[in-house]
Order: structure tokens, then sequence, then C-alpha cells
């Protein structure tokens, strides 16, 4: 016959044993610290983005569209 206590053990560290799930949050958060160094790596890119930004939302630019 099986031990109840023994199965019973078996079970939780069966249960134990299952990976835990990576939180949604913390995902993003790691994929935005990546975009973040390959951003700093090419900071003549970023620094051409953020120009554009400013100039396509200046309230010049809005006024003639």
């Amino acid at each position: 016959p099986s031990d109840k206590k023994m199965d019973g053990l078996n079970s939780a560290l069966a249960s134990a044993e299952t990976p835990v799930a990576t939180p949604r949050p913390l995902t993003q958060l790691r994929q935005d610290t990546d975009y973040s160094i390959q951003q700093a790596a090419n900071r003549r890119l970023t620094a051409t983005q953020d120009l554009i930004w400013a100039l396509v939302n200046s309230p010049s630019f809005l006024f003639n569209r």
C-alpha cells in the first residue's frame, strides 16, 4: 500500500519543481532596459530622433499642418 504522507510529499515536491512565471511588468522592464542599452550605444541616432521629435512637436510645425 502507498503511504499517504509520502504521496503528499511527492505532490508537494512536484508543485515546488514547476518553474515560476516571470511577471509581465518585469518582462517589460527587461525589454526597456535592452532597448536603452542599444539606444545608448548609438548616440548619433538617438540625437537625431530627439531633434526630429522636437521639431515635429514645435508649435510652428503644428500650426502649419
